[in-house]
């Protein structure tokens, strides 16, 4: 049988501490909700960008929760976002970005230790994996898998994402360096 990870990040990332969620992080919550009640076993992970890991979740069945299930998604820990790819590069740029980069994750590991979040570590070795988060976030994501050398196919469901450089002049080149900029994943 064919082993699912489905990713709740999204979630985690725009979690305030709330059972319904808006745009994206809705999206996410709807599919995972349907997941939890289909038959197939699917392994729900969120990635700490702090730990630069995956942690297994354990959605339950709670009536009183919306739509019937709970996705047990940890409160009080919502990370400081930082992102780690940029479309150009320089020694002074590549090294505060480490150093911001370092005192971030520092910082997010904090916050995660303070609200005494305790999550198993998901080995994802084998698995279809399913994201349908922000690419910002996704791009950290495969970064993980591929250093870790897991033998995962990777499943992504982008929103709204079309190039605004071919609709409008205004974001030229710049957007197109972004874009261009994230889609270079280190082999």
């Amino acid at each position: 049988m064919t082993k699912i990870a489905y990713d709740i990040t999204e979630i985690f990332t725009q979690s305030y501490g709330r059972d319904v969620h808006y745009g994206i992080a809705r999206v996410v919550a709807e599919i995972a909700y349907q997941l939890v009640k289909c038959d197939h076993e699917v392994k729900f992970v969120l990635y700490s960008p702090a730990h630069r890991k995956f942690f297994e979740i354990s959605p339950k069945y709670n009536e009183g929760a919306y739509a019937g299930v709970d996705l047990n998604i940890p409160n009080g820990a919502k990370p400081l976002k930082f992102r780690s790819i940029y479309s150009h590069s320089n020694l002074i740029h590549n090294f505060l970005v480490s150093a911001v980069g370092a005192l971030v994750r520092a910082k997010n590991r904090s916050r995660w230790k303070k609200a005494g979040i305790n999550l198993p570590e998901a080995n994802l070795n084998g698995y279809k994996f399913f994201s349908a988060g922000r690419p910002k976030i996704m791009i950290d994501m495969i970064n993980t898998i591929r250093t870790k050398c897991w033998d995962t196919e990777i499943f992504v469901l982008l929103h709204d994402f079309f190039a605004f450089h071919e609709v409008d002049e205004r974001y030229g080149t710049t957007f197109a360096k972004k874009i261009s900029a994230r889609q270079q994943l280190p082999d």
